[in-house]
């Protein structure tokens, strides 16, 4: 009988799990696609200008926003994957009280743990899961992640940086625009590894990256061994360096798309308390869904609430506030106002210890 009962809870949770992501994802895409809209439409009409100048290929609106959703909706799915699992653990819940399963387990010699192993199962596997998609998935895709972030966001030009790749050369760069994904008045000094002395100067009014290569248009290169001085020709001056427009748009790493041992070497080489907490936080992030969980269930098995209804709008509630205490945890933790792993474990702590305190009384 036991183990019907977890194949057939199992599979009820993933039934109600795959409609719970399927309506939040679309809800969320139909929401920001109407707000988003404008942008989009100009992105399209800044890069298909650019395109026409270069000889590219133009893209259409329906690419963009497909592609933009695409590398987005992993992103999403693993910031609401509790609240969704949440949902689907009250469902499944909700049907087996519809059809008197409930009732029926309860009378019966399991105890209120044994009904909550399948669905705690589940939420191990789902947080299984969950650790795959941030450590492998995301890292995978991170810069289209961002990238498309920028259109969403609307990222304004950028003008008056100052960039080294790992060459020994020194960009000044006046304007960036990630609409056009263009680069203007653009400086490029060529220092000497021995003694950095300035070697070559680079200036051009117009910079673009073709196939990961920046190509420098309309302007001059002056040697400095040599004292001679060439005008860039009309397929421009192609240069090898590991700066890109990514690079140029992101100064600091977005830790969000980074592997666990990024986070750690990040730490380490720059003493960032941010890649500390959400280090800490890989771990705590997927272990949350186990508990919240566990809460569920032991909620709605609890007899001291008599009305279903109140017991749903009760699982709400602390799932609320779990998610407002991590928010504020990893806040206060990424100011240093609280310790890295204090600000990424109490909130799990607290979540665990109210969920296993209600099932025991429960029980």
């Amino acid at each position: 009988m036991t183990k019907i009962l977890d194949r057939y809870v199992i599979s009820s949770m993933l039934l109600s799990f795959c409609i719970c992501m399927m309506t939040i994802m679309c809800f969320f895409i139909v929401v920001d696609l109407f707000e988003n809209f404008h942008r989009f439409s100009t992105y399209v009409e800044r890069t298909n200008e650019a395109a026409q100048e270069t000889g590219k290929q133009q893209q259409s609106l329906i690419s963009i926003i497909v592609s933009h959703y695409m590398y987005l909706s992993p992103m999403i799915l693993y910031y609401f994957t509790p609240l969704i699992t949440v949902i689907a653990t009250v469902f499944t819940l909700l049907r087996m009280m519809r059809s008197r399963e409930l009732v029926i387990l309860q009378t019966t010699s399991l105890s209120n743990y044994r009904i909550a192993l399948p669905f705690v199962v589940f939420a191990i596997l789902i947080a299984g899961g969950m650790v795959y998609t941030q450590e492998y998935l995301l890292p995978a895709i991170g810069d289209e992640i961002i990238s498309t972030n920028k259109i969403r966001k609307g990222r304004r030009v950028r003008s008056a940086s100052q960039y080294k790749d790992n060459k020994q050369r020194v960009f000044y760069i006046a304007i960036i625009n990630p609409l056009t994904q263009k680069i203007y008045d653009v400086r490029v000094t060529q220092f000497q590894k021995e003694n950095y002395i300035p070697e070559k100067v680079i200036e051009a009014k117009i910079g673009q990256w073709e196939n990961d290569t920046l190509v420098l248009y309309k302007g001059t290169i002056v040697n400095y061994e040599t004292n001679e001085e060439s005008i860039i020709t009309k397929d421009g001056y192609k240069l090898d360096t590991d700066l890109t427009l990514y690079k140029l748009l992101t100064p600091d790493k977005n830790l969000d798309v980074l592997r666990y041992a990024q986070l750690r070497d990040l730490y380490k080489s720059y003493r960032n308390p941010g890649a500390l907490v959400t280090m800490y936080n890989r771990w705590t992030t997927p272990i949350s869904i186990i508990f919240l969980v566990l809460l569920t269930v032991a909620v709605i098995l609890h007899s001291a609430i008599e009305n279903f209804p109140q017991k749903i709008i009760v699982c709400i509630i602390l799932t609320l506030i779990f998610y407002c205490i991590n928010f504020l945890c990893l806040g206060m933790g990424k100011k240093e106002l609280l310790t890295p792993l204090f600000a990424a474990s109490f909130p799990i702590i607290l979540l665990g210890s109210a969920g296993v305190a209600t099932i025991i009384t429960a029980n």
